[in-house]
């Protein structure tokens, strides 16, 4: 009878990940409906598992995005701000094959409305002209990337006097 013995050794893994080049970077701004980018890089000293990201919202929504890897150590992947001003704090995961976490990398962004609201479809048309002492249409198509709150046309006399007058939302409330 002959014995063998085999003799290995085993290694502990006890290394967080590293996480490092954020995006966004913090204090960016962006609109509302916007589509960004959330990425971060991620690297081990054996081999990175998975990375996500918990997305804060300003009311205190939380909302888990998975990094996919793109080339590199780079992960990332897409986000649409929705309909809801403030900060959006941003909190990334990375874990190794050896099931270590790195959750302390963190950014954050700003949603905000800086777009003017789209105005079109005015009626009457500019110029036209209307017979004295009938009743006319006055209106306009408006659309906005957060809300649209309230419309006025401001009426401008022949004696150069103006009258504003609030319209009223027919249809959509978009």
């Amino acid at each position: 009878n002959a014995t063998e013995t085999t003799f290995f050794s085993t290694e502990t893994d006890n290394e967080n990940p590293l996480v490092f080049e954020l995006v966004p970077q913090q204090t960016s701004a962006f609109n509302t409906s916007d589509l960004i980018e959330i990425a971060a890089n991620a690297t081990d000293n054996i081999a990175v598992d998975y990375i996500y990201a918990n997305i804060t919202y300003p009311n205190t929504t939380i909302e888990k995005i998975i990094l996919n890897p793109v080339t590199g150590d780079k992960y990332n992947n897409s986000f649409a701000i929705p309909r809801l001003l403030g900060q959006y704090n941003i909190t990334y995961y990375a874990n190794d094959t050896s099931s270590n976490v790195n959750s302390t990398e963190t950014t954050y962004f700003n949603a905000e409305d800086s777009r003017l609201p789209e105005v079109f479809d005015l009626v009457p048309i500019a110029a036209s002209v209307e017979i004295p002492l009938t009743t006319i249409e006055i209106s306009a198509n408006v659309t906005d990337n957060y809300f649209v709150d309230i419309v006025y046309a401001n009426i401008t006399y022949p004696n150069t006097t103006s009258l504003i007058v609030a319209l009223s939302q027919i249809g959509s409330t978009d």
